[in-house]
């Protein structure tokens, strides 16, 4: 699995010189000479770009995972996925030997890349201002309760998961990389690779919080 820095056909290429059948025969000679099995992928088709405008902006799957019968019948649930790089010419790959795997729920925790968002503060201010009857032990325990409710609400409505609102920008910007390479398309590009990087950044504190760095 990696950068094969060839292609299996002008399929696997956009933009730039048309390629010769001699260009792809070797790669193909060798990926069918020893019997290897192409995975596959999810994601865009494309792993590098040259990232330009018009004719000048070429793309090619370069990456790709191959595999023999044996390894394939160990990982049957297996998935390859390109991923998106927004700083990098070249998209990573990651290979997921269960990629079917069911995801659990999970209990509350308070997101230390919630506070990147001002309006967290709002959440908890309102509601550690609100009126509550009883016991100062009640009224606290009770103050923690709607301030943990209002939190998740929040977070699925207004803030979003930090997973989810990556894969919408991920789908978003192979959208529009499979548009005509114009600058106001190059621009759009640009700026929802510098949305992304803020989404990574949280993803990483939260990461750096579950790891107790």
């Amino acid at each position: 699995m990696g950068d094969f820095n060839c292609v299996y056909s002008n399929l696997d290429k956009r933009g730039g010189k048309y390629l010769g059948e001699g260009s792809t025969r070797s790669f193909s000679n060798f990926v069918h000479g020893i019997g290897a099995i192409d995975l596959g992928f999810i994601g865009s088709r494309f792993t590098w770009s040259k990232k330009q405008e018009g004719f000048a902006n070429i793309k090619e799957q370069l990456d790709k995972a191959v595999c023999n019968q044996e390894w394939q019948c160990l990982f049957p649930k297996f998935g390859v996925k390109y991923l998106i790089a927004s700083t990098s010419d070249y998209a990573p790959i990651i290979l997921d030997t269960h990629l079917d795997q069911l995801v659990r729920a999970k209990p509350f925790r308070f997101e230390a890349m919630w506070t990147r968002d001002d309006s967290s503060t709002g959440i908890v201010e309102k509601v550690w201002q609100s009126i509550v009857e009883g016991s100062q032990c009640f009224k606290l325990a009770r103050k923690i309760q709607l301030t943990r409710q209002d939190l998740k609400v929040w977070n699925r409505t207004q803030f979003g998961f930090a997973k989810t609102k990556i894969r919408e920008i991920e789908a978003r910007i192979k959208e529009v990389q499979d548009r005509a390479p114009t600058k106001e398309n190059l621009e759009l590009e640009a700026a929802l690779y510098l949305e992304l990087d803020e989404w990574l950044e949280r993803e990483d504190l939260k990461w750096k919080q579950k790891s107790r760095e």
